[in-house]
């Protein structure tokens, strides 16, 4: 059988995950990456995406339809997550964080063990 492309992922988290979505639904896939390792992201200025999620030609129609939903989805979520505000929202640190002995605060309270100055 022929390997076809299924989906074109803009990156190597994306093409695993497809790549597990498909194999837990009991269809063979397969990544193949346009990366040239020794040059680091150089390969996406010359092509869109990161590689090619591949599967069987037989079970292209079916895997087409595991990806498409789950694509919908993870839109559907990240829609949700910048409408609450997770897209550039500054968090402040609260009192309990403040006192970690961090950012340049003297003394380590979050063993209990106070520098000596």
């Amino acid at each position: 059988m022929a390997l076809v492309v299924v989906h074109r992922p803009a990156d190597e988290f994306m093409a695993q995950s497809i790549k597990d979505l498909l194999e837990q639904n009991g269809i063979p896939a397969m990544m193949h990456s346009f990366q040239i390792p020794a040059h680091d992201g150089i390969a996406q200025v010359m092509r869109p995406s990161w590689g090619e999620v591949l599967v069987e030609e037989e079970d292209l129609e079916r895997a087409k339809e595991l990806v498409e939903g789950f694509l919908a989805e993870d839109s559907r979520l990240m829609q949700g997550y910048e409408d609450a505000g997770g897209s550039g929202r500054t968090v402040e640190p609260t009192d309990e964080a403040k006192g970690c002995g961090h950012a340049g605060e003297s003394g380590n309270r979050q063993s209990g063990v106070e520098d000596s100055e």
